[in-house]
């Protein structure tokens, strides 16, 4: 009587060479994308402490050697990026901290878009393992003088394992890697530059974050005084028919 190993493996024929290292190198990617992506891994608070404790804006190498002391992180590698702009305000400088911040997650997402290689591939070798395994068994039961239908039923149970393994690597491997993209595009967008916006606004002689003036809406209702020019007066009026002379 066989058993698990031999029904939902074994049985899978030459294909499942190939598939299970697909599952093993998926499991790691998945694995790694959980630890490497943490907001502790991403966006590190030991960072916060090389902004901490300066003279003045000015002292750029000395944030530069505290920069470089910090572990390597993306919030890291922007802060030391950003330093030649350190000074700067206004709609440049959000400009140039979102691209920078767009620049250092690419790399992020080329490491960890190697999971989708592994979802699009996973099912086409089940495919073919299936094919395959239909194939053997339509010719055995061809050639077979018995023809029994018990047996061509068995050989298509065979062939549809590797079907079974293609669908069980490809579902989590398209749910991670969405799961990954999502939190790249948050730390990309939002806390990445948001935390550079901070951590510069910081330095001492930095201007803090521009915030709108408010007004009251009394003031913004209350009646404008007359600004209309005054009329010109006329240099030579027209008499009028009581000025006339007689």
């Amino acid at each position: 009587m066989e058993n698990y190993f031999q029904r939902f493996v074994l049985s899978g024929g030459v294909t499942m060479f190939l598939l299970i290292p697909c599952s093993i190198v998926a499991v790691a990617l998945i694995v790694h994308g959980l630890i490497d992506l943490r907001r502790g891994k991403v966006v590190p608070n030991d960072v916060d402490e090389a902004f901490r404790n300066l003279g003045d804006s000015s002292a750029v190498e000395e944030l530069r050697e505290k920069l470089n002391a910090c572990p390597q992180s993306p919030l890291t590698r922007v802060c030391l990026r950003l330093l030649p702009w350190v000074g700067r305000h206004g709609e440049s400088w959000d400009l140039t901290v979102q691209q920078v911040s767009s620049e250092e997650t690419a790399g992020l997402y080329q490491r960890h878009g190697y999971l989708s290689l592994i979802y699009q591939v996973a099912p086409l070798l089940g495919l073919l393992g299936t094919i395959l395994g239909m194939i053997r068994a339509f010719h055995t039961f061809g050639v077979s003088e018995t023809r029994s239908i018990g047996e061509l039923g068995k050989g298509i149970s065979e062939a549809l394992v590797t079907t079974m393994w293609g669908l069980m690597i490809a579902v989590p491997s398209q749910f991670f890697l969405s799961f990954f993209r999502q939190k790249l595009y948050r730390y990309e967008q939002e806390l990445i530059p948001a935390r550079a916006r901070e951590l510069f606004a910081s330095l001492p002689g930095s201007p803090g974050p521009q915030t709108k003036s408010r007004t009251s809406p009394l003031a913004s209702h209350s009646p404008r005084p007359d600004t209309a020019s005054p009329q010109p007066e006329i240099a030579n009026p027209r008499p009028t028919r009581d000025d006339r002379p007689l």
